[in-house]
């Protein structure tokens, strides 16, 4: 039996150690979801989650893509949570009572949202966690940003900005199905003429 424990014991010391050699943040259980499946870790599914909680104020109803025009009769409604700090903002599209989010931007470290961690942080920790796929369309910039822009589906886009390299910003912006679809159309006909 002292044998067994002994065993059990070098065990989980070499998978501490193996997964502390990795160098990550991300846990060992967490390492099978990409940086998409982070994007969303922390915000609230809507605006309305975020009423009457300190730390944030929201701005709206607004015609999306306006500036300050209340929407007309029919049209959808964006609103604006920002958060204190006025650095990070999440926006979300209201479309009668069916809500959205439509792009999150995270500029300050630790604002509640899992990729804000990373905010102040070096360019090679973050692409250590979050490799790049450059056979997809991820694209590294030679000023230091970043382009994570190949899930699956289109339905996400991921624009990473770095100066001096550490990160300042992180914006996630979340296509509608429609123009997740044209986007799709778009890498087909790119790969089509290569």
């Amino acid at each position: 039996m002292k044998m067994m424990n002994h065993i059990v014991a070098c065990l989980a010391a070499a998978f501490l150690f193996a997964s502390c050699a990795s160098g990550k943040n991300v846990s060992a259980e967490d390492e099978k979801r990409s940086i998409y499946d982070y994007a969303r870790d922390g915000v609230f599914e809507s605006y309305k989650d975020y009423d009457a909680k300190r730390g944030y104020s929201i701005i709206g109803p607004f015609a999306p893509g306006s500036i300050g025009r209340k929407p007309n009769p029919g049209e959808k409604n964006q609103y604006s949570v920002l958060f204190d700090d006025k650095k990070s903002a999440i926006q979300y599209l209201d479309d009668n009572g069916s809500v959205s989010i439509e792009k999150i931007v995270i500029a300050k470290n630790d604002d509640g949202l899992f990729l804000s961690k990373y905010i102040g942080k070096s360019k090679a920790e973050f692409l250590n966690d979050f490799p790049m796929e450059f056979d997809k369309n991820d694209v590294a910039f030679g000023f230091g940003g970043l382009l994570y822009d190949s899930e699956k589906d289109g339905k996400i886009r991921l624009q990473v900005t770095a100066e001096n390299g550490a990160l300042t910003h992180i914006v996630i912006i979340f296509r509608s199905d429609e123009d997740a679809k044209k986007y799709r159309e778009r890498i087909e006909a790119m790969r089509q003429t290569r």
